[in-house]
Order: C-alpha cells, then structure tokens, then sequence
C-alpha cells in the first residue's frame, strides 16, 4: 500500500484525463494506494471552477480526509483540523503557516508521498527538505512499473 498526498491542484489535472483517473480508480480500489487530503485542498477545490467535478473524481478515487498537521485561517476546520502547537519542519509555532507547508507536514505525519502539478511552491519545499514529491506523471510512470513487476 502506498500512501498519495494529493495536492488540490492534482485534481483538476484529472478532471481533464479521464483514463489516468480510471488507472488510479483501479489501483485505490485494489489497494494498492490510499489517496489523502487535508480540509485544505477541499476548501481550495470548492473555491475553483467546476467543484462538482472534482468532488465527483474525488468520491471515484475513494479520497480520504485527515486532519491536518497544523491550522491555516480561511482554510483550516476547527472541527477537523488540530491548532497546535505541533512543530516540524516544514511548520514553525507562532508563524503564518502556508497551506502547503500544513499539508507537507501532514503527508510526512501519514507517510505519504506529495503529488503536485505546481513546479515551484510545495514541490519546491518538499525536495528543499528531501521529501518524496512526484507530479501526476511522474505518479503515473513509477505506479505503472510497479504494477508490472507484481
């Protein structure tokens, strides 16, 4: 089983390739990965266009909440999320902490790879710390090699 910490943005990426999300689909069903995100990333979805969609490849996918490792104002869920005080490396106690550094922070707490479309932000953050980071393509290729060799 390997752990996937998608990025919001991840989703719009599927919503526009539909046999990638079936191949993910099969493989979150088979169990072979469990797809996370924070409140986060469904407050960041629900703001976009066309959140139905999203939801929609999200419920396919079997997505799964956690909470988050951390709190960000406006986006954070008092019932969801934890305020603290957790310290790590990617968030600092008594500093503005970035969504991206809550949800690399929550990923790490969970064991789960990062997946991203952005090129700098939290990509750039996740290899500053040496932590696993993959774009949807990149997820695509390594997943595809493993389901060959097993």
């Amino acid at each position: 089983m390997h752990n996937l910490m998608f990025d919001s943005n991840v989703f719009h990426k599927l919503r526009d390739n539909p046999e990638i999300c079936s191949f993910l689909e099969r493989l979150s069903v088979s169990g072979v990965i469990s797809i996370f995100i924070t409140s986060i990333q469904t407050v960041e979805n629900s703001h976009g266009p066309h959140p139905e969609s999203l939801f929609d490849i999200r419920s396919r996918l079997g997505v799964r909440n956690v909470s988050s490792l951390g709190f960000v104002w406006d986006f954070s869920r008092l019932d969801v999320d934890r305020i603290g005080p957790e310290e790590s490396r990617w968030v600092v106690h008594n500093t503005r902490n970035n969504r991206d550094e809550v949800i690399a922070a929550t990923a790490e707490e969970i064991g789960a790879i990062i997946v991203t479309q952005e090129a700098k932000g939290l990509r750039s953050k996740a290899k500053r710390n040496n932590y696993p980071v993959m774009n949807l393509k990149e997820l695509v290729d390594w997943l595809q090699c493993l389901t060959e060799i097993s």
